[in-house]
C-alpha cells in the first residue's frame, strides 16, 4: 500500500469540514485505515502493539475524534478544520517520544521498531483509531469515504451484554472512582439506555452502513474474543489486511491486558436488563459466527 496524498484542490468536496488554511501547494496525507470500535471491544490494545509495527503510522494520541466533532461538538472534540486533523498523520519528534513512552509503561520495554526516528519517520501506512466512529450517522460514515474512497475499516465484535458492561464499569465506576455498591440499578439504567450506548451494541445497522460505503475487501470485522484467545492470530490478520508484514510473534512477547476495569460480575437485575435491550443483536452475531 502505497502513500496517499492529496492537494488541497482535491480535499474541497466536503459537506461539513472546514478547510480553511490548506496550502494550494501543499500535500496531505490522509489515512489509509481507520479503527472504528465501538468502544470497549479492544482497540486500545490493538492499536498499541499495532502502533511499533515500522511500516505503520498511528497518531501517538489514540482517540483523535475527527469525524464525531463536524456534528456533534463537544468537550472531547477538537477542530473541524481539516488541516487540524491531516496533521495528525504527520510524524513528529514529539508524537515518537510520547509513543515510546507509552510502549514503556505498557509493556516495561522499547520493542526495537520504536527506537528507530529515521524508520518511524519512513511509515507507509498510515492510519487512526477512534472507538466512537462505529456508531456514526450515514452522512459522516459518506464524509470518510470522501477523504479517502479506498479507505480500509477494522471493527471489532463483541457481544453486546458484556460490552456495555464493560462501558458501564469504565464509565461509572473506575473513571468516578467509585465501587458497584457505590451506583444504583437506576443510574445503570439509564446509562444502558441512552441512545449512543444502545447504537454501540446494535451492530447489524453499524455493518449495514458502513458496508453500505466500504467495499467488502476493504471491511475487516474481527471477534473481541480472540483479543484473548487468539491475539497472535488476530494481530497477523490485521497486517495482512493493512497490507504490511506480519510481526506478532516479534512483538507480542509480552502481552498485556489494555485500559481494563474492575473484575465485577454482571449482576442479574443488569443481565436481564441488557439481555431484553440486545437479543435481537445477539441472535444475530451467534448466527453470522461471530459469539
Amino acid at each position: 500500500m502505497a502513500r496517499r496524498t492529496f492537494s488541497a484542490q482535491q480535499l474541497q468536496l466536503f459537506q461539513h469540514v472546514n478547510v480553511s488554511g490548506m496550502q494550494n501547494n501543499q500535500q496531505y496525507t490522509v489515512p489509509d485505515f481507520l479503527m472504528i470500535g465501538p468502544q470497549r471491544t479492544g482497540t486500545t490494545w490493538l492499536s498499541r502493539y499495532l502502533v511499533q509495527h515500522p511500516d505503520v503510522f498511528i497518531p501517538a494520541e489514540k482517540e483523535l475524534y475527527y469525524f464525531n466533532y463536524l456534528m456533534e461538538q463537544g468537550a472531547l472534540f477538537h477542530s473541524t478544520k481539516l488541516t487540524w486533523y491531516l496533521r495528525k498523520f504527520e510524524p513528529s519528534m514529539r508524537d515518537f517520544l510520547r509513543l515510546n513512552g507509552m510502549n514503556l509503561k505498557m509493556m516495561g520495554r522499547l520493542p526495537k521498531t520504536s527506537l528507530d526516528w529515521f524508520q518511524y519517520k519512513k511509515a507507509r501506512v498510515f492510519g487512526e483509531a477512534t472507538a466512537s466512529y462505529a456508531a456514526m450517522d450515514e452522512g459522516l460514515i459518506a464524509e470518510v469515504l470522501t477523504l479517502n474512497p479506498h479507505i480500509k475499516i477494522m471493527m471489532m465484535v463483541r457481544n453486546p451484554i458484556e460490552r456495555a458492561w464493560s462501558h458501564a464499569k469504565k464509565d461509572l465506576l473506575k473513571a468516578r472512582k467509585r465501587s458497584l455498591k457505590d451506583v444504583p440499578f437506576s443510574e445503570f439504567s439509564a446509562f444502558y439506555q441512552r441512545d449512543y450506548q444502545k447504537r454501540c451494541g446494535q451492530y447489524q445497522s453499524m455493518i449495514a452502513l458502513w458496508e453500505k460505503y466500504v467495499d467488502k475487501d476493504c471491511f475487516l470485522i474481527q471477534k473481541f474474543s480472540d483479543v484473548k484467545e487468539n491475539p497472535t492470530k488476530l494481530f497477523d490478520r490485521v497486517c495482512e489486511f493493512l497490507e504490511v508484514t506480519p510481526m506478532a510473534d516479534s512483538l507480542m512477547q509480552h502481552k498485556q491486558v489494555v485500559n481494563p476495569t474492575q473484575r465485577t460480575k454482571l449482576p442479574q437485575a443488569h443481565q436481564a436488563l441488557l439481555e431484553s435491550l440486545f437479543a435481537d443483536e445477539i441472535s444475530y452475531l451467534q448466527q453470522q459466527g461471530w459469539l
